[in-house]
């Protein structure tokens, strides 16, 4: 497995390693058209999310948040 190569990876929080992996998505996708897999309503559902999101912005919710809820619930 790759990330063995980087031990420091282990001792990042959840939430970075999820924006570790969207640099790194982005990265790999650079100049490739990353939503060409996606239908029209995929991205329209997205492009709605966001816009309510950048409208009301305390309305989401963290992923440390939304991780604790769920560990909580198990």
């Amino acid at each position: 497995m790759i990330a063995e190569r980087f031990p420091g990876l282990k001792d990042l929080d959840p939430e970075d390693q999820l924006i570790l992996a969207g640099e790194l998505w982005s990265c790999a996708t650079q100049g490739q058209d990353s939503m060409e897999d996606l239908s029209q309503g995929a991205v329209e559902a997205l492009e709605r999310r966001l816009d309510d999101y950048l409208k009301n912005p305390d309305s989401g919710v963290s992923w440390t948040d939304l991780k604790a809820k769920r560990d909580a619930g198990s």
